[in-house]
């Protein structure tokens, strides 16, 4: 039980500031994985719309041809050379649709999004408690959790390539008047 006017230990600059860093850097990770979310699934959208308008096409011209339609004799060696090459593109597209599997990677960037994002909400409130309470137990121990959580998450969540989001981040961590923690290669990807 503490004394009404008892000095108590307060939350040192360093560890709120290492939350605040965390945090930026989660928000910046976070929003990374919902544009990767995007585009894998906007990809796999036009992919199979492709895949889609190519078999229709091909359906068509096929039941132009068996039909005997004199109105396209003239163009029956277009017909078929236009049937022979979507005969070969389609399952082309329907093996690529199979083999990149969009719509897979989109759902795994989704979940990595939102599991950084509730990390995210963990941290802030840490950040709250810590500026509010002052207490360096209780900062230190959600430090502590957090990093755990987070080497999970890392290791757990597709990769998002360092070129591309690194200026983000430390855009992101300026604005807030924080140091860039970044080191190592830079070619390698990383998972957050």
């Amino acid at each position: 039980m503490r004394r009404i006017g008892a000095q108590t230990p307060s939350a040192s600059y360093s560890e709120v500031d290492l939350l605040k860093s965390w945090c930026a850097r989660t928000r910046v990770v976070e929003k990374a994985h919902f544009r990767r979310c995007a585009a894998f699934r906007r990809n796999h959208y036009i992919l199979g719309g492709v895949l889609i308008g190519a078999s229709a096409l091909t359906s068509a011209l096929t039941a132009l041809v068996e039909e005997g339609n004199s109105l396209f004799e003239e163009y029956a060696l277009a017909i078929f050379l236009a049937r022979l090459v979507l005969a070969l593109f389609v399952p082309v597209c329907a093996a690529l649709a199979t083999f990149l599997s969009y719509e897979a990677r989109s759902a795994r960037h989704h979940d990595a999004a939102a599991r950084f994002a509730a990390l995210k909400r963990r941290m802030s409130r840490a950040l709250v408690i810590a500026e509010i309470d002052r207490d360096t137990k209780h900062a230190r121990d959600e430090l502590e959790a957090v990093a755990q959580d987070w080497d999970r998450l890392t290791h757990d969540a597709p990769a998002l390539y360092r070129k591309r989001w690194e200026s983000e981040i430390s855009r992101y961590e300026r604005s807030l008047g924080l140091g860039d923690e970044t080191s190592g290669d830079r070619s390698r990807p990383i998972a957050a």
